[in-house]
Parts: structure tokens; sequence; C-alpha cells
């Protein structure tokens, strides 16, 4: 089988399964975003991002490397040269550390913890398994979740909030149906932050009127039976000086931005997100929000000189937090 199967998808199963990241970043390199907060006092209840946010930051500084390897994801050369990379490891962070994308799940604790919502998170975060399930490699997939089931029980976790579409689909479509006793309660951050803004527990605030608009993420808006499609809009609309424009394909007609196929079709990949980006600037708002750091990262590459347009939706929420 793994002879019809282009080289960087075995490798990258190869990295996952050996060390619990598509890019060989060690799990204490991925919670660095955690550590940074400082000492949080010890709760059941975590935040996880599954190490999504530190490798899509990495991928948009790597972007010269992902070129080559689509170039011709079926031979050995275009491997190489991102081996090399995934070689380095824990190095990763440091020499191609993205703070922009690295900070967002801090943001989203700081933004609970401004909701007086108890909430920690861990010293070490192993990698989602997510390219396990979008690669078909599904027996792994399972002895995967297996092995993050036994990492969570170990660490007392009951509850894992989530920040992103990928890994969200993942724990509650495939991990809470296929692996035993992967019974942790999963909480979708979106719907977390929806719920509590609707009791009046945080007010915000944009400095000056500005029109927004929101490009649903394809595993919110079509590819899970649980939908995140309202929230975001209600969190949106719920900021003063905030009015939100939708693009023409919206809600669960949305078009996906193109990032899952850059690894075997970069130009193709690239065009999808110029098309979309163009349809979202035809709103003229002046700033793209999306919930997912695949969407954001492609996004960005699409929108060029005009990258800082392209918000997480959590990091716009944190800008807009009234305080003191």
């Amino acid at each position: 089988m793994s002879d019809y199967l282009p080289e960087i998808f075995l490798l990258i199963r190869k990295q996952i399964i050996e060390k619990q990241n598509p890019l060989g970043i060690p799990p204490d390199a991925c919670a660095e975003w955690c550590k940074n907060l400082g000492a949080l006092k010890h709760t059941d209840t975590i935040l996880y991002s599954g190490c999504l946010w530190t490798i899509t930051g990495i991928i948009e500084r790597l972007d010269f490397v992902i070129r080559r390897v689509a170039k011709d994801p079926a031979s050995d050369i275009g491997v190489k040269v991102l081996g090399k990379f995934i070689n380095i490891g824990k190095k990763l962070t440091v020499k191609f550390r993205n703070e922009i994308c690295e900070n967002i799940p801090a943001k989203a604790v700081e933004i609970l913890k401004q909701l007086k919502y108890n909430v920690s998170c861990l010293n070490e975060e192993p990698y989602s398994g997510a390219l396990l399930h979008d690669l078909g490699f599904y027996d792994d997939l399972v002895r995967y979740g297996e092995t993050l089931r036994d990492f969570f029980k170990q660490h007392g976790v009951k509850r894992i909030i989530l920040l992103d579409p990928h890994t969200y689909d993942l724990f509650i479509n495939v991990y809470s149906k296929e692996v035993d006793d992967f019974d942790f309660e999963i909480i979708n951050f979106l719907e977390l932050l929806n719920e509590l803004i609707e009791k009046e527990r945080l007010e915000l605030r944009w400095d000056e009127e500005i029109i927004v608009t929101y490009h649903d993420p394809c595993h919110y808006s079509r590819a899970t039976d649980k939908k995140i499609i309202d929230e975001p809009r209600n969190i949106l609309t719920s900021i003063k000086n905030v009015k939100l424009r939708e693009p023409y394909n919206t809600k669960n007609l949305s078009i996906c931005c193109g990032a899952p196929l850059e690894f075997t079709f970069y130009d193709l990949s690239k065009e999808i997100a110029k098309i979309r980006y163009q349809e979202l600037m035809k709103t003229e708002a002046t700033y793209i929000i999306t919930a997912c750091p695949l969407c954001f990262i492609n996004l960005r590459r699409a929108a060029g000189e005009k990258k800082e347009a392209i918000k997480d939706i959590i990091d716009f929420v944190h800008s807009s937090i009234k305080r003191g």
C-alpha cells in the first residue's frame, strides 16, 4: 500500500507515531504558550491547543520549504528537504517561531480568566493526530487516540476545551466514538464563549466603528455533525462598534480556504485561497475574521501585503475586552 502513497504522507505519519508531532516538535515545546502564562491553579478542565497553532505558525515561516515539497510530493527530494527541518526538533520553535500564531491559545486562556472561568493547561502538549485522519491512516489514528486518552487520564483531565475546528471534529466525531474510554467532556471554545457573553459576563468594545466579515472553516460549517456557525457571529455582533457583513458564500455554503491541499497541490491551494480572499474583500470589511489556524495562515498568504487584515476570532475578542 505504501508504494502508492506520496513520500511526504509517510514522513508525516512516521513523525506523528514516533514523536507525537508531524514536525517532530517535542510536547514540552508545543506547550511554551502555557508555560508563559505562569503558574495556573490546577483543575481537571484544561484548554488544549493540540500544538496546531504552533505548527501552523511554523509552517507559515517555512513556506519556501512547503513549495519545494509540493512540486513533487511523490518524490523523496522534497521529503529530504523537509526532513532536514523536522530533524532539528525543538529548535524549529526557536528558529521559526511565529508569535502571532503561538500566542492565540494563551489569549484564549486569558479571555476565560477574565470571565472568572476556572481553567488550566498542561506543560506538555502532544499533537492531536488530525493529519492521520486527513491522510487516511485510520488504524494508526485509533491507536494514537488511545495514547492521547492515556495521556489526559494520567493528568487527571475530565474536561477539554478545544480551540480549532480540526481538533474539535476529530475529538467529538472520531475519538469519542472509536476509542474506548475516551469519555472526556469536550467543550468548544466558541460555544463556551458565546454562552458566557450571552450571560453578560464580558463587555466587548472596539475603539472605533468598523466592518468585519467572517470566513467559516469547513470543519465547523460542513464537516462536523455539531456545526459551529451561529456562535462566532453572535460573538462578533456582541462587540460594540463592530458590524458584521456576510460574504456571498457563507455559513454552510462557504468556500474552502484551500489550506489542506498545500503539501500536495501548493499552487492550487494558493489559488483557492486567492479566490476566497477576493470574495471576502468584496464586503469592504476592515478585517477578515476566521476561527481556524489553517484558514488563518492560508488567507494571510493570499492577502500578501494586507495580511494584517486577517484576524483570528480569539485574537480579535482579546483585543476587544474592556479592561478596568
